[in-house]
């Protein structure tokens, strides 16, 4: 599948853009659009580059976005995925640009037979399976 039919499928399934990365003098900045800036709960969100929309990176959080999106601009040190992704988006921002869509669930509240569900961290295999962003490991051999 084609970038921009991928990218048109997180569309469809309801992300939004939510912000963008940025770099000035090698330090990372993170521009997150105020609707989410401080929306805590399950976001499923992806990083998206360029103009050609290319699906570089897919994640999920249970602890809002504006909190998750700290550990990639200022990982600690034993944070393995944190320092990876950081340098790629670095890496990435000396000739592109990222922006960063989400998908926010309004009814985190869903029950099956009992059980609680939650959609945005039963999407988020499938959605990695589906477009195989460059970033993930999940999914992808690439990397």
């Amino acid at each position: 599948m084609k970038e921009q039919g991928k990218f048109k499928e997180l569309k469809i399934l309801g992300f939004n853009e939510s912000g963008e990365w940025m770099l000035n003098f090698k330090k990372l900045i993170l521009k997150l659009n105020k609707n989410v800036e401080t929306r805590d709960g399950n976001v499923l969100y992806a990083f998206i580059g360029g103009d050609s929309n290319e699906i570089l990176y897919i994640g999920q959080t249970s602890m809002g976005l504006a909190k998750r999106m700290t550990g990639y601009k200022t990982p600690g040190r034993t944070q393995v995925t944190n320092k990876r992704v950081n340098g790629f988006i670095k890496e990435y921002l000396k000739s592109n640009k990222i922006k960063i869509y989400s998908f926010i669930d309004e009814d985190d509240q869903r029950n099956y037979k009992g059980f609680d569900v939650n959609i945005v961290a039963g999407l988020e295999g499938s959605v990695i399976s589906k477009t195989k962003p460059k970033w993930n490991k999940q999914g992808n051999s690439k990397t």
